[in-house]
């Protein structure tokens, strides 16, 4: 039976990304690009649950969207800052304690990132598409 929000402890979301990666690799690939993956694990406990949805809690998009520059983060060793999302498919739901591997192929071009991402549960993808990041 999910938290109500009142029982769950409040951590920053950005913050609490790191003790949801249960492993991550990276790859450098040719002409400066790189390739990170992580998995992760989100927690019934984790506060992007609260509320979404109160009866079947649901990873948000958004959250998921915010694990694609956590981890281009680590990748890259900086701060980014989102230019923009494009093209994203959200074709599956990610609900408390199901594993989610997330991948990432970063190149750079001119002062931007830019990256191709899929979220993949199981082996199938629950959501893809494009990002840009330059340096914050």
């Amino acid at each position: 039976m999910p938290m109500t929000p009142s029982e769950k402890t409040y951590t920053p979301i950005y913050a609490s990304l790191k003790d949801c990666c249960l492993s991550s690799a990276l790859k450098e690939l040719k002409e400066g690009a790189v390739q990170a993956r992580a998995s992760f694990v989100f927690p019934e406990t984790f506060s992007a649950f609260a509320g979404h949805f109160p009866d079947h809690s649901v990873l948000p998009a958004v959250v998921q969207l915010t694990t694609v520059r956590h981890i281009s983060e680590q990748a890259l060793g900086f701060a980014l800052q989102l230019r923009a999302y494009g093209r994203i498919k959200f074709s599956g739901a990610i609900l408390p304690g199901e594993e989610v591997e997330i991948e990432v192929r970063l190149t750079p071009e001119e002062e931007l990132y830019h990256g191709e991402f899929t979220v993949k549960k199981e082996g199938k993808s629950v959501s893809n598409g494009s990002c840009d990041f330059s340096k914050s």
